[in-house]
């Protein structure tokens, strides 16, 4: 079972710390104005300021780190499998007695890009029609198909959380 971690009243340069720990991917953040799936650094080399992102996971098939703005402080989640969560940040465990991983071969498909072959574009593109604009997926390669991974776990045979996984060709 994975251990999960929270920490409350951080500041956004221990965001960006944790942000950088070599486990995470990808990035699945929202702001009120956008939100984005993208890589990890392309993430973190973004013009937009870590403070203008309301919600953010960062995440890889080893550990999520999710965040949530309060204000000037953030709040931040953990889930790592047998390592620890990221350096620099006095975590607190989280209990998750009596939790148990879904076992669907361990993962879900939260959200499906489709390439289309009809639109030309410099490198292959995949996305999901969303209001207000397509989210594109990050990925290499020519799949038809692309999801968003995640794994679900339940308390008492009801789904309590979830974490991201990974992006991931679909055939």
């Amino acid at each position: 079972m994975d251990k999960w971690y929270t920490v409350r009243g951080i500041s956004f340069d221990d965001l960006s710390q944790a942000l950088h720990d070599a486990r995470l991917q990808w990035v699945y953040a929202e702001r009120m104005e956008d939100t984005v799936l993208t890589w990890r650094d392309d993430f973190l080399k973004s013009s937009i300021d870590l403070a203008q992102w309301s919600h953010g996971r960062a995440f890889g098939p080893d550990a999520e780190l999710a965040w949530w703005c309060r204000g000037k402080y953030i709040e931040m989640r953990a889930i790592v499998g047998t390592e620890n969560p990221p350096a620099g940040i006095t975590w607190e465990p989280f209990p998750t007695d009596g939790w148990e991983p879904v076992r669907r071969d361990g993962i879900e498909e939260l959200l499906i890009g489709e390439r289309d072959p009809n639109v030309p574009t410099v490198e292959p593109q995949w996305s999901t029609a969303r209001i207000p604009r397509y989210m594109e997926y990050p990925t290499d390669g020519s799949a038809r198909r692309v999801a968003l991974i995640k794994q679900a776990y339940r308390y008492m045979g009801v789904i309590v959380a979830w974490r991201l996984v990974r992006v991931q060709k679909v055939t």
